[in-house]
C-alpha cells in the first residue's frame, strides 16, 4: 500500500483546508512529523485511520473530537485521501458527523458521516474516476478487501506506538496473552477450545442418556414380560438372548389362548343360530294367528260392502247425466247472451238492414282507407307548432350573430391604440435595461469596496492593539537589557571585593601575588553572581525576541491594513455603505426593465393572437350566420307549403284532421263489433243443438228414461269418494291376508308347533360368556407377546445409541482434553488459544531479534519461553519473555532495561510484530510506516543505530514517517511536515520535501 497525497479540512485543530504531498515527502524514504507537543501531529495520524476505516487511531477516542472547533459554523469538515495498492489506485472522500446551520431559518442540522469510494486511472487526475460505493458500510468492506488489512493490523503496520509496547516488553505473560489475542484475533482458539469444552460436556450428557434410555427399555421390557430386570441384565450387561427366550415362551402361550378361543367362538355361532331358527318359528305362528283372524271378520263385513259397492255404481251413472245437463244448461244461457249482444251493436250502428259478414268486411275496409290517408296528415298537421318554434329559434340565434359580430368589430377597432401605447412604454424601458451590464459591474465593484472598508477599519484596531503591545514589548527589552547592562557593570565594580572574598591567609593573591593582605576589599551584600547574570542575560534575549515578533506582528498588520485601504479605494466604510446602496438601485432599476420589456413583448404577442382570433371568429361567426338564414327562408316556405295540403285533406265538417281521424276510428270499431256479435251468435246456437243432443244420447246410454230421473240419483262428491274408499280397502285387505296365508312359512304350520326360544336363548348367552372370555385371554397374551417384541427393537435401538454416542463421545473429550491442557497427552499443559499465541509469539521474537542485534551491537537478544513466570498464579501462558545478555551470558527479565534499551527493545518488538501481522494478512506491502515518539529517551549512539535501521527500512522500499519533537532529528531528517500552533489556538502545517 502507497499513500499519495492527504487533504483535510476543519479536522482537529486545523480550521482550513491543508494537503499533504505524501509521494512528494516518500521520495526519499524517510520523514519526520514534527511539532509542539498538542500541535495536532496525532491529528495527521488520525486523518489517515478516519478517511480509510470511518475510526480514528486510538481506541478509546471520540470522533466527535474530530471536528474542528475553529473552523467557522457551515465548513464542511472532511478527508480526502488517494492511495494505491496491488488492485490499482483509489481515493476516498469520508466527511465528518457535524451540525451545520440550517439552510433556512435559525438553528442547526446534524450532517451523518458521508464516504465517497472512487477508482482512478491517473494520480494526477483525482477528479476523473469511477464511483465504487457511496454507502459507509460498503466502503468499510470495500477498504478492508482492497488495503488486505483490517484496522487494528493497519494501527499495528503502519502506526507503531511504542508506549504501548513498551508495556507490552514488560506485561506479564498473561496480560501480553491478552494484547497478542486482540491483535492477532487467536480469541477464534480461545472460542474452538470453549465449544470442544461444551461438546465434551454435552457428549457426557449425551452418553449418560444414552445409557439411562438402556436402562430404561430392560425395565420396561421386564413389567411387560412380567419379569424381574434383572433376570435380563447384569452389571449394566443386556443379556439379548434371554429376552428373545422369553418372548419365545410368550409367543407359544399366546399360540394355544388362541386355539382356545377359535373353539369356544365356534360354539358361539352354533348357540346364535339356533336362536335365530327358534324367533323365526316364534313369529311365523304369531302371523298365521293374526291373518285366520283377519279373515274372518273381512267374511263379517261383505254384505254392509256389497250394498255400498252397488251405490257407488249407480251415483257413478248419474254424475255422467248430471254433467250433460249441466252442459247443456251453459250453452242455452251463451246462446241468449249473444244474441242480446248482436242485438246492441245493430241498435249503436243502425245499419238499414241486416248486414252479412263481406258487407261488414267492405265497409271496415274503407274506413280504414279513410283513416290511413287523415293519418297521414295528422303527424305533418302535430309538428307544425314546432316548427314554429325552430324558426322563432333560428331568430334568435341570427339575432346574436349579429351581436357577437358587433362585439368583434369593436375589439379590432380598439387594438391600434393600445399597440402604440405599448410600444412608446417598450421604448423607454429599453433605455434603462442598456445599463444593466455597467450597473452590474458597478455593483460588484461597490460591494467589493464595502468589504474592502469593513475589513480596513476592523484592521485599525488590530494594528493599533498590536503598537501597543510593541511598544510595551520594546520597552520590557529596553529594560531587560538595561538590568543585564546594569549587573554586568555593578560585577565589574564589586570585583575586588568578589577577589577578596577568595583570599587566604599565607596565600598569593590571584592579582599582585602578595602573601599579605592587610586590608582586603569588602563585597557588597547584592554583589551579583554568575548565575544572577545569565539569567538576566537570558531574560534580554527572550525579552528582544518577544519584541522582534511583536514588531513582525505590527509590520504585517499594517501592510495587510495598507492592502485593505487601498482596495476600498480609499472609502470609509459609510462612504462605500452608500455607494453600494446607489448602485443596487441602479442595478434594481436596470433588471425591472428587463423583466418590463419581457412583460410588455409577452402582452405584445398577446394582441397578436387575439388579432388573429378575432379575425377568423368575424369570418366563422358571419359565415355562420348566413348559414342560419339560409335555413330559415327554407323552412317558413315548406311550413307554408304543409299548412295548404292539411288544409286540403280537412273535407268535412270536422274542426281539425285530428277530430276526423277520430270519427272514422269510432266508425269502424261500430262495424267491426256488428260483424263480430253476429258471429258470436250463430256459434252459440250451434253448441246449443250439439249439448241438446249430447244429453239425449246420456240418458240412453246410462238407462235413464229423463233429465229428473238422473238427477235424483246423483250422489254428493264427498259421499261417493267415501263409497269407493269402503270397496277399495275390503277388496285390498281381503288380497293381503289370502296371500299371507298362502306363503311357505305359513302354510306348512299346523297352529300345534313349541319353538323354546327361552331355552335357546339362555345357551347362546352362556356360549357368548365363555367365548369373551377365552378371546380376553388369547388377545392378553397377543399383545403382551407382541409388546415385549416391540420393547425388544427398542432395547436393541437404545443399545445402539449408546454405542454410538460412547464412540461420539471417546473423539469428543480426547480433543477437549488436549485442547483445555488437562490431556495427560499434552505434556506442557497449554491450551489451544496460548499454544497458537506462542507460536506466533516466536515468529515475533525472530523477527525483532533480527533488529534488536544491531541496534544493541549483539549485546541483546529476546528469548519466548513457556516456563511459569515467577509470581504468575494461573497455568503457564507459554508466553513468557526474557532477555538475554550476551556479555554477561546471563538472562535478564525486560523490566530491567534501561530507558534506551527498553524503547530499542520495544521498537524491534513493534516492527517485528508489524513483520509478522503483515504476513498473516496474506503478505501486504506496506508502502509508508509511521513511528511515534520515545527517540527522546536514546543517546546519541543508540539513536544512530535506530535511525540506521529506519534507513534500512526506507532503503528496501517502505516509506517511514517518525513522529517526534527531537531535535536532533530536524538535523537528521530533512523532508518533513512541520505543525505549529497559532495565536487564535489553531494549527497550521508546512511540507517540506
Amino acid at each position: 500500500m502507497k499513500l499519495y497525497s492527504l487533504t483535510l479540512q476543519a479536522i482537529g485543530p486545523f480550521a482550513g483546508p491543508h494537503t499533504i504531498d505524501l509521494a512528494a515527502l516518500g521520495r526519499s524514504g524517510l520523514f519526520l512529523l514534527e511539532g509542539p507537543t498538542g500541535a495536532g501531529k496525532s491529528t495527521i495520524i488520525d486523518a489517515i485511520v478516519f478517511a480509510l476505516y470511518g475510526g480514528l487511531a486510538g481506541e478509546t477516542a471520540s470522533k466527535e473530537r474530530l471536528h474542528s472547533h475553529h473552523a467557522a459554523p457551515g465548513v464542511e469538515p472532511y478527508v480526502d485521501l488517494v492511495f494505491e495498492v496491488e488492485s490499482g489506485i483509489h481515493r476516498v472522500r469520508r466527511t465528518a458527523s457535524h451540525r451545520r446551520p440550517k439552510r433556512r431559518g435559525d438553528g442547526f442540522t446534524q450532517e451523518n458521516e458521508k464516504v465517497v469510494l472512487t477508482r482512478l486511472t491517473d494520480v494526477d487526475a483525482p477528479d476523473a474516476g469511477v464511483t465504487i460505493s457511496t454507502s459507509t458500510q460498503e466502503v468499510g468492506h470495500e477498504i478492508a478487501e482492497l488495503v488486505g488489512l483490517r484496522k487494528d493490523q493497519f494501527l499495528q503496520t503502519v502506526v507503531l506506538p511504542q508506549g504501548e509496547f513498551a508495556k507490552f516488553l514488560r506485561s506479564s505473560g498473561e496480560d501480553r496473552k491478552k494484547l497478542l489475542e486482540t491483535i492477532f484475533r487467536t480469541d477464534v482458539y480461545e472460542l474452538i477450545t470453549r465449544a470442544l469444552t461444551e461438546m465434551r460436556r454435552e457428549a457426557k450428557v449425551r452418553t449418560e442418556d444414552a445409557r439411562q434410555a438402556v436402562d430404561t427399555a430392560v425395565a420396561v421390557l421386564a413389567g411387560a414380560a412380567g419379569d424381574d430386570p434383572a433376570a435380563f441384565a447384569d452389571d449394566g450387561i443386556v443379556d439379548l438372548e434371554r429376552v428373545d427366550a422369553a418372548i419365545a415362551e410368550l409367543e407359544q402361550v399366546a399360540e394355544v389362548a388362541a386355539a382356545a378361543a377359535a373353539g369356544t367362538a365356534a360354539a358361539r355361532v352354533a348357540a346364535d343360530a339356533r336362536v335365530r331358527a327358534a324367533e323365526t318359528l316364534a313369529d311365523c305362528l304369531a302371523r298365521r294367528s293374526d291373518l285366520l283372524a283377519r279373515r274372518q271378520a273381512l267374511h263379517d263385513e261383505a254384505g254392509s260392502v256389497a250394498e255400498t259397492a252397488a251405490a257407488l255404481e249407480a251415483g257413478r251413472r248419474a254424475a255422467v247425466v248430471a254433467t250433460a245437463v249441466a252442459a247443456a244448461r251453459r250453452a242455452a244461457a251463451d246462446a241468449e247472451e249473444a244474441a242480446a249482444a248482436h242485438a246492441a251493436a245493430s241498435a249503436e250502428l243502425a245499419p238499414p238492414h241486416e248486414l252479412t259478414e263481406e258487407e261488414c268486411a267492405e265497409l271496415a275496409d274503407r274506413l280504414g282507407e279513410r283513416l290511413t290517408h287523415l293519418r297521414q296528415f295528422i303527424d305533418l298537421e302535430a309538428g307544425f307548432p314546432a316548427r314554429d318554434a325552430e324558426i322563432e329559434r333560428l331568430d334568435g340565434q341570427i339575432a346574436d350573430a349579429d351581436l357577437r359580430l358587433a362585439e368583434i368589430e369593436a375589439r379590432l377597432a380598439a387594438r391600434p391604440a393600445r399597440y402604440e401605447l405599448l410600444q412608446q412604454a417598450r421604448d423607454e424601458q429599453v433605455v434603462l435595461a442598456d445599463r444593466l451590464a455597467a450597473a452590474t459591474t458597478s455593483h460588484h465593484e461597490a460591494v467589493r469596496e464595502l468589504d474592502a472598508a469593513k475589513n480596513a477599519e476592523a484592521r485599525l484596531d488590530e494594528v493599533a492593539t498590536a503598537h501597543s503591545l510593541r511598544d510595551e514589548r520594546i520597552g520590557a527589552a529596553r529594560a531587560a537589557v538595561d538590568h543585564h547592562r546594569d549587573l554586568r557593570q555593578r560585577r565589574l565594580q564589586g570585583m575586588a571585593g568578589e577577589l577578596a572574598v577568595s583570599l587566604v591567609e599565607g596565600e598569593p593573591c590571584v592579582v599582585c601575588g602578595g602573601v599579605e593582605h592587610p586590608r582586603p576589599a569588602e563585597q557588597a551584600h547584592d554583589h551579583p553572581d554568575d548565575d544572577s547574570i545569565a539569567a538576566a542575560e537570558a531574560a534580554a534575549e527572550v525579552a528582544e525576541q518577544l519584541a522582534r515578533q511583536a514588531a513582525s506582528v505590527v509590520d504585517r498588520l499594517e501592510a495587510e491594513l495598507a492592502a485593505a485601504q487601498e482596495a476600498a479605494g480609499g472609502l470609509t466604510a459609510a462612504a462605500a455603505e452608500a455607494a453600494r446602496t446607489v448602485a443596487e438601485q441602479a442595478l434594481r432599476d436596470a433588471e425591472g426593465a428587463v423583466r418590463q420589456i419581457a412583460v410588455i413583448d409577452a402582452e405584445v404577442k398577446q394582441l397578436d393572437a387575439a388579432e388573429l382570433v378575432d379575425e377568423k371568429q368575424r369570418a366563422e361567426t358571419d359565415k355562420a350566420r348566413g348559414q342560419l338564414a339560409d335555413r330559415r327562408v327554407t323552412m317558413a316556405e315548406s311550413l307554408a307549403a304543409d299548412r295548404k295540403r292539411v288544409a286540403a285533406a280537412l273535407d268535412d265538417d270536422a274542426p281539425s284532421l285530428a277530430v276526423a281521424a277520430q270519427r272514422a276510428t269510432r266508425e269502424r270499431a261500430l262495424v267491426q263489433r256488428y260483424a263480430s256479435t253476429a258471429r258470436e251468435r250463430r256459434r252459440a246456437d250451434v253448441q246449443l243443438t250439439d249439448a241438446r243432443a249430447t244429453l239425449r244420447r246420456q240418458l240412453d246410454e246410462q238407462q235413464f228414461p229423463d233429465e229428473a230421473a238422473a238427477l235424483a240419483a246423483v250422489v254428493p262428491p264427498a259421499r261417493l269418494r267415501e263409497h269407493e274408499q269402503v270397496v277399495t280397502a275390503h277388496d285390498k285387505q281381503l288380497a293381503i291376508v289370502t296371500h299371507g296365508l298362502q306363503e311357505p312359512d305359513v302354510a306348512a304350520l299346523t297352529g300345534d308347533e313349541d319353538p323354546d326360544l327361552d331355552g335357546a336363548r339362555q345357551a347362546c348367552a352362556e356360549a357368548a360368556s365363555a367365548d369373551q372370555v377365552a378371546a380376553d385371554e388369547a388377545s392378553t397374551a397377543r399383545h403382551r407377546a407382541a409388546q415385549v417384541r416391540h420393547l425388544r427393537a427398542g432395547l436393541t435401538a437404545a443399545l445402539e445409541q449408546l454405542d454410538a454416542a460412547a464412540a461420539d463421545a471417546e473423539a469428543v473429550i480426547r480433543m477437549a482434553d488436549v485442547a483445555d491442557g488437562t490431556s495427560r497427552a499434552n505434556l506442557k499443559h497449554l491450551t489451544l488459544g496460548t499454544y497458537v499465541l506462542m507460536r506466533r509469539f516466536e515468529d515475533v521474537v525472530v523477527a525483532a531479534n533480527a533488529r534488536l542485534g544491531p541496534m544493541s551491537d549483539g549485546r541483546y537478544q529476546l528469548r519466548a519461553t513457556d516456563e511459569k513466570e515467577r509470581g504468575a498464579r494461573g497455568r503457564r501462558t507459554g508466553l513468557a519473555l526474557a532477555v538475554v545478555d550476551t556479555e554477561t551470558g546471563q538472562e535478564r527479565e525486560p523490566r530491567t532495561l534501561s530507558g534506551g534499551e527498553t524503547f530499542y527493545a520495544s521498537l524491534c518488538l513493534a516492527l517485528g510484530l508489524a513483520d509478522v501481522v503483515t504476513g498473516e494478512a496474506g503478505g501486504v506491502e506496506i508502502g509508508t510506516l509511521f513511528v511515534d515518539e520515545g527517540f527522546g529517551s536514546l543517546d546519541p549512539e543508540t539513536l544512530e543505530d535506530v535511525m540506521s535501521e529506519l534507513t534500512a527500512l526506507a532503503r528496501g522500499g517502505r516509506v517511514v514517517g517518525i513522529v517526534s519533537h527531537v531535535e536532533d532529528l530536524k538535523l537528521r531528517v530533512a523532508d518533513r511536515i512541520e505543525v505549529r500552533r497559532r495565536d487564535d489556538g489553531s494549527s497550521t502545517l508546512t511540507v517540506r520535501a
